[in-house]
C-alpha cells in the first residue's frame, strides 16, 4: 500500500472504526504521499483527518498544527473553511476572540466557495459564544425581505409535506410542533425510509415549519443577524428569546442520540417559563432545555449534554 487514495482511505477507515492510533499511522503516509506528488487538495483532506484524530485522542496541538498547515495551503475546496471552523472550536475552550475571528472567518470562505449551508454550524457557534459572552449587540438585526420570507414560506409548505400533513388548514400550531417533534423522533428511530431524502433540505423544510408555528402562537418573528454571516433565526418580541430552528433540526437529523426537545420547549414557552429572561437576553432557548428523563434511546441533550443512563 503506497499511493495517496490507498493510504488516507485506510486511515479513514480504521477512524470509523474507531482504531485512532492506527488511523493516525495510515494518514501520516498518506500525508507524506500527498507531499511527495505536491498535490494540495488530497494534502489537506489528508491534514485535515489527521487532525480530527488527534482531537480524538486529545492531542489538541497537534490537532492544531494540522488545521494550520491546511489553512497555511489554501486549498480552493471545502476543506479550507472546515480546517478554518475545526481549529475555531480548539480556541473557543478558551479564547472567545479567536473562536470568532476564525468562525467569521470560515464563514466567508463557505460562502465565497458556494458552499452556503455548510455554514450553518459556524453560524450556531457565533450565536452560542455570543449570548454567553453577551455580546449579541454586536450583531446587527434586520427583518426579511420579501424573497427571503417567501423563501421560508416556501420551506415550511415542504415540512408540511414531510410530516403528511400536506397544505392542511385546520392543524393547530401545537399540533404541527408536535408532528415535526415526532417525525424526527422516527427519523432517528430509523421508523421511516429516508433514502430518498436530503437531510439539509429536510432541515430548512421541518425548521421553517417549526419557525412559522412560533411565529403563529406567540408572535415571534424571524430575522437576519448580519453579524453572524447572515444567520436566520426566530426571535420574541422582545428579544428575550432565540432559536435557530434549522440549526437543531440538522443536528437532531444528524445525531439519533440527541434528545429532540421541540416539543418540550413549545409547551414550556406557552406556559411562560421563560418570562423572567430580561429582555434583549437573546437567550438562546434550544440550549437551555432539557429533560431529566430523555426519550427512550437519547443519550445526548444540546442543552446538558451527555444525559444520564
Amino acid at each position: 500500500m503506497s499511493n495517496w487514495s490507498e493510504l488516507h482511505d485506510a486511515g479513514y477507515a480504521a477512524a470509523e472504526e474507531g482504531d485512532l492510533k492506527r488511523a493516525v499511522s495510515f494518514l501520516k503516509k498518506a500525508v507524506k504521499a500527498a507531499e511527495s506528488t505536491e498535490t494540495n487538495e488530497e494534502l489537506c483532506q489528508s491534514l485535515n483527518c489527521l487532525a480530527v484524530c488527534y482531537q480524538a485522542l486529545g492531542q489538541d496541538d497537534d490537532a492544531k498544527s494540522m488545521f494550520e498547515r491546511t489553512i497555511e495551503l489554501k486549498p480552493e475546496t471545502i476543506e479550507l473553511p472546515a480546517a478554518i471552523e475545526a481549529l475555531a472550536d480548539l480556541y473557543a475552550y478558551d479564547d472567545d476572540a479567536k473562536a470568532l475571528e476564525l468562525f467569521d472567518e470560515a464563514i466567508r470562505e463557505y460562502v465565497r466557495l458556494g458552499e452556503n449551508d455548510a455554514q450553518i454550524d459556524a453560524q450556531n457557534k457565533i450565536l452560542s459564544i455570543k449570548c454567553f459572552s453577551e455580546e449579541m449587540a454586536v450583531l446587527k438585526e434586520r427583518p426579511l425581505s420579501k424573497a427571503e420570507t417567501e423563501s421560508f414560506k416556501r420551506q415550511a409548505d415542504f415540512g408540511m409535506e414531510v410530516v403528511g400533513l400536506g397544505k392542511k388548514g385546520a392543524a393547530s400550531p401545537q399540533e404541527i410542533a408536535q408532528n415535526v417533534d415526532s417525525y424526527i423522533d422516527s427519523w432517528q428511530d430509523e421508523d421511516i425510509d429516508i433514502s430518498e431524502l436530503d437531510i439539509m433540505e429536510v432541515a430548512k423544510g421541518l425548521g421553517a415549519l417549526w419557525a412559522q408555528q412560533l411565529v403563529k402562537e406567540f408572535k415571534w418573528e424571524w430575522v437576519c443577524l448580519e453579524g453572524a454571516g447572515n444567520l436566520y433565526a426566530v426571535v420574541s418580541k422582545d428579544r428575550a428569546l432565540i432559536i435557530n430552528p434549522v440549526y437543531f433540526v440538522k443536528s437532531c437529523l444528524e445525531m439519533p442520540e440527541l434528545d429532540c426537545t421541540i416539543m418540550l420547549a413549545f409547551n414550556m414557552i406557552q406556559e411562560g417559563q421563560f418570562e423572567e429572561i430580561p429582555e434583549g437576553s437573546f437567550e438562546n432557548v434550544m440550549e437551555g432545555v432539557h429533560r431529566v428523563v430523555p426519550k427512550p434511546g437519547r443519550s445526548l441533550s444540546m442543552a446538558a449534554g451527555r444525559l444520564p443512563e
